[in-house]
């Protein structure tokens, strides 16, 4: 298939042109959730992919409906520095910025509350990870899969590999993206993440 060339072909040149084909085909891929788009965005903005200001407020728009808001807000700063946003969409930046400050205060009061169950942790670890604490986010996420009775079970291991990545812990991230099974999507982005390391 497609895919399985442009992966190939991205571990053999890593230039950005590849990148953006194989991930424009993740991101065209039938079925998707959109928390599975915002795993295929991570990994655009990972590879430098993500530079144009459409994918940027794509990007945004996803991690607000996700409910990661300080994810939003540091894309809003890293799009402005960048110097990408349009004065025609500045209005809509605006709006993301506003709506992810109101939701990120929810987020440091769920910090302070006792988190039980493994959603629970999970979701305390999607928190600070969209804070690039990936230290305490790997950490978490292994305790929320220990815990067990996931909803999004696979997801949460992919997030734990990305956190383990993003932490310069590669053997330990592959070793946790090879756990990944019965989800098609995820083993799929698990291994893109592998041909980085």
């Amino acid at each position: 298939a497609l895919l399985e060339v442009l992966k190939t072909t991205v571990s053999l040149y890593p230039k950005t042109d590849y990148w953006i084909d194989l991930i424009g085909v993740l991101l065209r891929k039938p079925g998707l959730s959109k928390r599975q788009e915002m795993d295929i965005y991570s990994l655009m903005e990972e590879v430098g992919a993500l530079v144009d200001e459409e994918d940027y407020l794509e990007m945004m728009d996803v991690a607000l409906k996700v409910g990661l808001p300080k994810q939003v807000l540091r894309l809003a700063g890293k799009a402005q520095k960048a110097n990408v946003i349009t004065q025609a969409n500045l209005s809509k930046l605006e709006a993301y910025k506003s709506a992810a400050t109101k939701s990120a205060k929810d987020d440091d009061t769920f910090k302070q509350s006792q988190a039980r169950s493994g959603n629970e942790l999970a979701q305390l670890a999607d928190v600070y990870f969209s804070e690039d604490n990936f230290d305490k986010a790997a950490a978490l996420y292994e305790s929320a899969t220990k815990a067990g009775s996931l909803k999004y079970e696979s997801e949460v291991i992919l997030h734990q590999g990305v956190a383990l990545y993003k932490n310069r812990q590669f053997a330990a991230a592959k070793a946790v993206f090879d756990k990944i099974s019965n989800d098609q999507h995820a083993q799929l982005i698990a291994s893109i993440w592998t041909v980085l390391i």
